[in-house]
């Protein structure tokens, strides 16, 4: 699966989901690794920091990356250095999931016991004139199964600077809703948008299946590529790196 598209990255939050900023969790598990992580989220998120230090940018970048791939273990993510498992292990079921790219402080809360709430609005509406969908299913559509995925990437607003974090979740009933937006666009260009959806509801650590977390090359040290990166790196190929962590 190719998903090596630079996003347009839209930097607010929806005040649907604001709620899930305040980075503390509920069973005290706030160490000082915990909150520097918290930090270093809003330090990539502040554009002028680049500007003003590139260096000190691009370290803080790599500290962040290295303790999100600590603290998804931590936690018990299985670290697939190939996100292709993913992919395999997820694209072909028989019931898709919901994919969303996340917003990173509210999925570390949720993965120590905080729940991620949202409700969706149906008044609002983005520059596209498009209704807010905010999550996608996957695998799901007519053609292509795998486009949900894509509009996670590429659609969603969560991030901490260059680093984004799409999760899939279980489609439970009991604590989640989705619906379809009304006046959705289905395609636009050579994206296919049969999968978005509007989700509300509350997310819950017992129905996360995965989280892949992508990042830009030119923001990563080499150390961190595996073989195949550094050659395609090498050879100017390589533009986003993926790793995945798999909960189930």
């Amino acid at each position: 699966m190719k998903l090596e598209i630079q996003p347009q990255i839209q930097t607010e939050v929806p005040e649907d989901e604001q709620d899930n900023l305040i980075g503390v969790s509920e069973n005290n598990e706030n160490t000082d690794d915990f909150l520097d992580m918290l930090n270093g989220f809003g330090f990539l998120n502040d554009k002028e920091n680049f500007k003003v230090d590139k260096t000190q940018y691009l370290e803080k970048t790599n500290e962040v990356y290295t303790q999100l791939v600590n603290f998804f273990q931590s936690k018990g993510g299985k670290y697939e250095e190939d996100v292709n498992v993913i992919y395999s292990r997820y694209g072909q079921a028989n019931s898709p999931l919901i994919v969303r790219r996340e917003n990173p402080m509210a999925l570390m809360n949720m993965l120590q016991g905080k729940e991620i709430k949202m409700f969706f609005d149906p008044e609002i509406i983005d520059n596209r004139g498009d209704r807010y969908a905010n999550s996608a299913l996957w695998p799901y559509g007519p053609t292509d199964k795998m486009s949900g995925l894509a509009n996670a990437f590429l659609e969603g607003r969560g991030k901490a600077g260059p680093l984004v974090m799409v999760i899939g979740v279980k489609n439970n009933p009991m604590n989640l809703e989705i619906t379809i937006p009304e006046g959705a666009l289905q395609e636009i260009g050579d994206i296919q948008r049969y999968g978005v959806r509007a989700l509300s509801g509350s997310i819950k650590r017992e129905d996360l299946q995965f989280i892949i977390l992508r990042a830009p090359s030119a923001f990563i040290d080499e150390s961190n590529f595996t073989d195949s990166e550094k050659e395609r790196a090498a050879s100017g190929k390589l533009q986003q790196i993926f790793r995945g962590f798999s909960f189930s």
